[in-house]
């Protein structure tokens, strides 16, 4: 060690002390860094952690945390390396490394804070063996037990934080404790034992908490008896009773809490009488008062608890007169609306109120926070709640008056808590006025209430509320009169229910009063969709309310006259559906009434022929559909009736003119297919009916070439089975060329059907019936083309099947016939060259059988011939 070395270093460190008193710190700093660096270099550790301590408290004063910390990082760092070498630097390392663990605690590291404290400890371990009567290195190690017990509870490893403070406690026993630092050590075990009574708190073993707080009490107590500082341990004392006080009141024992408050005041009642200046001890007693008094409510000891709040009051305004401004403001108005509240309660409404408006008024001069306006929000919806559960208080004026005051307080600001207070003030008004029969007044009180409470953040918390008044609403709706106040009050209510999911309690006379009420008045203002879906609800609600039903059925009737002395209105279309729906829910309900499945066959006839003209010609054949199976419906209600075939059979002819643009196979198959059923319907009521037959042979026909198109050969060939004997019945009915032609067709379309079906002999004899029937009709009528034609394609068809079984020789003569009678044609007509098309097909057959029969010139003139009849150039 250099003298030199140490005398510059006190020297320096003497003269930042000076400095840093004088506020000069930036001085100070660099004089004690010079007294660092010599301290290092004398080999002092007393002198060097000096330096540091107050390096340390000028970084702290100068708000430089983080330089301070890197200060003790460096010192640290550097000796642990000194002790290596030199190990009676141990001692400061340990003291350095418990500062430097605080940092670190501060900073947020606390896994590094811990690991710090335990090196301290460690080090404290091995300089109490060394120097085992060394009293500061034992309250050094005291100290940091208690830092590191407080960082583990802090941590949640409470088991470890519980053992260092009885390691503590263990440590600072009387035995221990040498006589002349006696106070200290007590004073440290106080510090220890208030600890670990929060540790205690905290594992819920609140009854050796309560002895470990009652031990420090005892403490400081004996402390101030032997004639220590009274104030210091007084505040000491205050800061221990409030624990106490606030541990007995979380077990429910009340009564000792009150005598925790009670030495509590009266120790603060001491210390500002001794310090009249000090504003923070009255400050502190009217804090105790409080909790005094409030305490003292729960206690159901209301005259005690005004008492305190009353002096509370007065020492809070004595401050106050005596400041420009109030720094208590929140304490003031606080008090004054706990007087306020009490006051109303005890049915001392004019006190209670103004005390009230006194608080309200203070907030207005000097406090804007949120936390004091929802402070006096609170007390208003603690009023109404208190004063709501008096079943007798019938009493509105209150109520209006708190009203009055919340819009006061809402002037200054509106928070969450100054919704649900009026949404609770407009409630009870509603609910007292409901009682009073004034019962539209009521509704729009309850309504506004309502509306509040679903603009609250957490309005599901208030759904059963919102539920409440919405019944009660409900169950008095029927008081509003005005068609218009009606409709707002009903759809207000109905939109919150749907929006929150609320269910309705409300009994069903009520509600379909409602209801139906709201039908009618919808019906009056011309809204027949709106009217007709909620006679629908009522309906499906209560069916025994039939009423709704022929107010329904009046509704469209009134409508379908409407629209058919206004065909060229807008959105006629859209007008035609709502009574298709309408008429095909009545006919639903009443499925044996034909008066609804009239309308609706009627209206789907209209909307298909508005559709075609609109041009939208696949909607009309779906809407005309409808309307066939409507009419089909009536006819099958009431067998034998034939009122609707007129009708029915207009839209038959609509129907059909359409098929040509479905351009879907199986689509048209089922529309012909519903032709067809309808015609054979009609037939069944009029069987003597030429036309009816004609059409429904028609039908049927064209129906089996949609089968015969989807390879469906069996069930076509049973169609034109039935084709065949419309004819004949035709035949019967009237002897006419034209049905037995028809039937001739028919035979020819059979035949090719059966031979498609493999069934070549069936096939030929229905070609020859045919022919035969040609054969007969060319007798009485040679030159009719059409039998010609139709007798051209049966040989054609005929060959064909010659020709598939390999009697060539009968194919050939079969195809040479139908040429002749495609010459003949042309000999009767020569200008008509329609047909050669029909004749070059046959050519074409005709040179396919000569090929395979091994004449290849004649078949090469036959396909040449052929392609000519095609191109016109023969």
């Amino acid at each position: 060690m250099s003298n030199r070395d140490r005398d510059m270093a006190i020297r320096y460190l003497n003269k930042g002390i000076s400095l840093k008193a004088k506020g000069l710190h930036a001085e100070a700093l660099e004089h004690f860094k010079k007294a660092e660096e010599y301290s290092w270099e004398a080999s002092s550790p007393a002198l060097l952690a000096t330096v540091v301590h107050n390096l340390g408290e000028l970084w702290d004063i100068a708000g430089d945390k983080n330089e301070a910390f890197e200060q003790y990082f460096y010192a640290v760092e550097k000796l642990e390396k000194l002790v290596e070498v030199t190990p009676s630097f141990k001692e400061q390392l340990a003291i350095t490394l418990s500062k430097f663990a605080s940092m670190l605690v501060d900073r947020g590291e606390k896994e590094e804070g811990k690991a710090t404290y335990e090196k301290a400890i460690s080090l404290y371990r091995e300089l109490r063996r060394e120097h085992p009567r060394s009293v500061q290195i034992r309250y050094n190690m005291i100290s940091t037990l208690n830092n590191l017990g407080a960082l583990l509870a802090d941590m949640n490893k409470r088991d470890e934080a519980l053992w260092k403070f009885e390691k503590a406690l263990k440590m600072l026993d009387e035995k221990q404790c040498p006589a002349e630092n006696y106070t200290n050590c007590s004073e440290k075990k106080a510090i220890v034992l208030e600890n670990l009574a929060n540790l205690l708190v905290e594992m819920g073993e609140l009854e050796e908490a309560n002895k470990k707080f009652e031990s420090a009490l005892n403490i400081y107590f004996m402390l101030i008896d032997q004639g220590h500082t009274t104030e210091f341990y007084q505040s000491k004392i205050a800061s221990l009773l409030r624990k106490t006080a606030n541990l007995f009141l979380s077990q429910d024992r009340k009564e000792e809490a009150l005598q925790s408050y009670t030495s509590l005041l009266q120790i603060y009642t001491e210390l500002s009488e001794r310090q009249k200046k000090n504003k923070e001890f009255l400050i502190e007693k009217v804090s105790v008062l409080t909790s005094m008094g409030n305490l003292l409510e729960r206690m159901q000891n209301i005259y005690g608890a005004v008492s305190k709040y009353e002096e509370a009051l007065g020492i809070l305004k004595d401050i106050q007169t005596l400041q420009e401004t109030s720094d208590y403001s929140p304490m003031l108005i606080d008090l004054e609306l706990k007087l306020g509240k009490i006051f109303i309660l005890q049915n001392k409404v004019k006190e209670g109120l103004e005390k009230i408006q006194e608080g309200i008024g203070h907030i207005s001069v000097y406090s804007a926070e949120k936390k004091t306006i929802d402070q006096a929000y609170s007390s208003l919806i603690q009023i109404c709640e208190e004063l709501s559960e008096k079943s007798d208080y019938v009493n509105s004026d209150v109520f209006l008056r708190l009203l009055e005051v919340h819009n006061e307080l809402s002037k200054v600001m509106i928070t969450p808590a100054g919704l649900l207070s009026i949404a609770k003030i407009k409630g009870i008004i509603g609910r007292i006025q409901l009682d009073s029969e004034n019962k539209v007044a009521a509704i729009r009180e309850l309504l506004q209430a309502v509306d509040v409470y679903v603009q609250l953040k957490d309005k599901s918390v208030y759904a059963s509320e919102i539920a409440r008044l919405l019944d009660m609403i409900e169950a008095n709706i029927y008081y509003v009169t005005e068609a218009k106040d009606f409709e707002e009050v009903y759809y207000k209510i109905t939109s919150v229910r749907k929006e929150h999911e609320i269910e309705s309690t409300a009994n069903n006379r009520s509600f379909m009063y409602i209801k139906e009420r709201l039908a009618d008045l919808a019906l009056d203002k011309g809204s027949y969709e709106q009217a007709f879906d909620q006679y629908m609800e009522i309906y499906s609600i209560d069916s025994s309310m039939d009423r709704v039903i022929k107010k329904a059925a009046d509704l469209l009737e009134k409508f379908e006259t409407y629209i058919h002395s206004n065909t060229t209105s807008e959105n006629i279309l859209d007008k035609m559906k709502f009574l298709i729906k309408g008429y095909t829910v009545l006919s639903d309900i009443e499925p044996s009434n034909p008066l609804y499945r009239r309308h609706l066959a009627v209206i789907e006839q209209d909307m298909g022929k508005a559709l075609l003209d609109y041009g939208q010609s696949a909607e009309a054949r779906i809407s005309l559909e409808q309307a066939l199976e409507n009419y089909m419906a009536l006819i099958n209600m009431l067998p034998g009736n034939r009122h609707y075939l007129k009708d029915m059979y207009a839209v038959l002819k609509y129907l059909t003119a359409l098929l040509p643009t479905i351009n879907d196979d199986e689509k048209e198959l089922k529309c012909q297919e519903k032709i067809s059923q309808s015609y054979s319907l009609m037939c069944e009521l009029d069987p003597q009916d030429v036309g009816l037959l004609e059409d429904l042979a028609n039908s049927l026909d064209h129906q089996a070439s949609l089968l015969a198109s989807l390879e469906r050969k069996k069930e076509a060939y049973d169609v034109l089975n039935q084709v065949l004997d419309k004819y004949e019945l035709l035949y019967q009915l009237e002897e006419s060329s034209k049905h037995a032609a028809k039937a001739a067709v028919t035979m020819n379309n059979m035949g090719a059907l059966l031979a498609r079906m493999g069934q070549q002999a069936e096939a030929k004899q229905m070609f020859e019936d045919a022919l035969r029937i040609y054969n007969y009709l060319l007798d009485q009528e040679p030159d009719n083309i059409e039998h010609m034609v139709h007798a051209a394609c049966t040989l054609d068809n005929m060959g064909t099947l010659f020709g598939n079984i390999d009697r060539l020789e009968d194919a050939k003569h079969m195809y040479q016939a139908a040429l002749q009678m495609y010459m003949d044609i042309t000999s009767i007509n020569p200008d008509d060259t329609s047909y050669n098309k029909y004749a070059a097909f046959t050519m074409e057959n005709l040179g396919d059988v000569l090929e395979r029969m091994g004449r290849h010139d004649d078949a090469r003139w036959m396909h040449d011939n052929a392609k000519k009849l095609k191109t016109g150039e023969a």
